[in-house]
């Protein structure tokens, strides 16, 4: 009796965790159906788009703020760029672009929303010399319509190149907002 009652909890264990499995493979086929919708309509309107820029200032770059055209003084660092592309079937894309005032690294992450704002995909990719070699890093994050990361994948490639390789890096780390109407994106852009 007590085997029967280990094997039936063992089978509940199993079929519910292969449900929450199923549930996910469902969430990132979606999220990847959503990524290849989107890049015709990146391709075709990136350029039109409006871009933010972002521009640091001070003797340890203490500064920063966002303007609406490029601006022009030996003083000011261009630390990085922004713009969204609305789609009312599949939400919001955001491309942000950050670098760090040496040029040890480049950033850039690709967010997308669903329409209620919900983030749902990230495409980050860096390009950083604080590696031995030099690397291009490439993270993937999916979120649930919770909002809870449900996958992150890693890709370290040698600078340049399609080598895989296992290198320690420096992340400089990125800090997503769950809702594009709470983003500091979105208060720029409207």
């Amino acid at each position: 009796m007590k085997n029967l009652k280990t094997l039936f909890f063992l089978g509940l264990i199993i079929n519910l965790s292969s449900v929450s499995w199923s549930q996910e493979t469902i969430e990132i086929d979606s999220i990847k159906s959503n990524f290849k919708q989107w890049q015709p309509i990146i391709e075709n309107n990136a350029d039109s788009a409006q871009v933010f820029y972002s521009y640091r200032w001070g003797d340890q770059y203490e500064f920063s703020d966002w303007f609406s055209e490029k601006q022009l003084g030996d003083t000011l660092f261009p630390a990085g760029s922004v713009y969204v592309l609305e789609q009312d079937s599949l939400g919001f894309y955001v491309q942000e672009t950050s670098s760090s005032p040496s040029g040890d690294w480049f950033l850039i992450c690709d967010y997308y929303y669903h329409a209620n704002g919900q983030l749902y995909f990230v495409f980050w990719r860096l390009n950083t010399f604080y590696a031995e070699p030099p690397v291009t890093v490439e993270k993937r994050f999916y979120y649930n319509l919770q909002g809870t990361l449900i996958l992150e994948k890693e890709v370290i490639y040698k600078k340049g190149s399609n080598e895989k390789i296992n290198v320690s890096y420096f992340d400089p780390g990125v800090d997503f907002d769950l809702n594009f109407f709470d983003s500091k994106v979105y208060g720029i852009w409207k």
